[in-house]
């Protein structure tokens, strides 16, 4: 009997055993499968992630490449078809990275440096070469607005300002070059420039004022786009009030000889 029960608790015993082991088995597999799914979730964030950003990166780099289609514009002197690439290149990548987030605020900072800043700066340019100086000025002041201490900006706005007259302006501004970049040749050109404009508007050149007087008055001038000098308004209203004053007259002489020939035809009437 002995041997029996003996054999029957082996039989129980291992059959206890078999279950454990596939209880752990069981855990085992578990455990290797929620690995598994968890190694699956994880690539394929990483995948999402990968693909973000090599579209992010497309897209900057076809932007640079629109930056470097409009500076082939400016150097061939293409003017205002360089404007108008720089200002699509710019617009475009403010709309492509125009939704608020931490990663698109990263990537505008910086590519303000790289890209917005000198699109910038070359349409001011632009502009300068061709003599639209209201455009040059606002411009200038949007590469300021990202670099105050911008020197090519701080001159070309203070050059702007000189050509449209706006003298005080650009004298404070000389005053703030001449801090910056006292003597340089940038600067030296520019006080002459100052210098010879200011002798214009003072009225110290007789020629300079007698041309304009005669572009004034054929109404073939506006002497600055954004709003007209002193010189130009007293100009103006002299010639309205001397046209008014022609006008009255001329009405009053007619009138005065309306009156005679009648005076005379009654004359000549009685005397019949």
């Amino acid at each position: 009997m002995s041997k029996e029960n003996s054999n029957k608790n082996n039989e129980e015993n291992k059959n206890i055993k078999n279950k454990k082991d596939d209880i752990n088995e069981d855990k085992m597999y578990e455990e290797e499968l929620k690995k598994l799914l968890y190694d699956e979730n994880k690539t394929a964030i990483s995948t999402n992630e990968v693909a973000e950003s090599l579209l992010t990166n497309e897209k900057i780099k076809n932007i640079r490449n629109m930056k470097f289609d409009s500076d082939d514009l400016f150097k061939n002197n293409k003017y205002e078809e360089a404007i108008n690439k720089y200002k699509d290149t710019v617009n475009i990548l403010l709309e492509e990275f125009s939704e608020k987030n931490d990663m698109n605020n990263l990537i505008l900072e910086n590519l303000k440096g790289e890209i917005i800043m000198p699109c910038y700066q070359n349409i001011a340019l632009c502009y300068m070469k061709l003599k639209n100086w209201l455009k040059m000025k606002t411009y200038s002041k949007k590469v300021l607005e990202i670099d105050k201490d911008n020197i090519k900006a701080n001159c070309r706005l203070c050059y702007a300002n000189i050509k449209l007259g706006h003298l005080k302006k650009a004298d404070h501004q000389l005053e703030e070059l001449e801090k910056k970049i006292g003597g340089s040749p940038e600067l030296e050109e520019l006080e002459k420039i100052y210098e010879k404009n200011k002798l214009n508007a003072e009225g110290n050149n007789d020629e300079f004022l007698k041309k304009m007087g005669r572009k004034l008055a054929n109404g073939k001038i506006n002497m600055y786009s954004d709003k007209k000098s002193k010189i130009e308004i007293e100009k103006v209203n002299n010639a309205n009030k001397w046209n008014k004053f022609q006008l009255f007259h001329k009405i009053k002489k007619c009138f005065s000889c309306f009156l005679n020939c009648c005076k005379k035809k009654r004359k000549i009437k009685k005397m019949k």
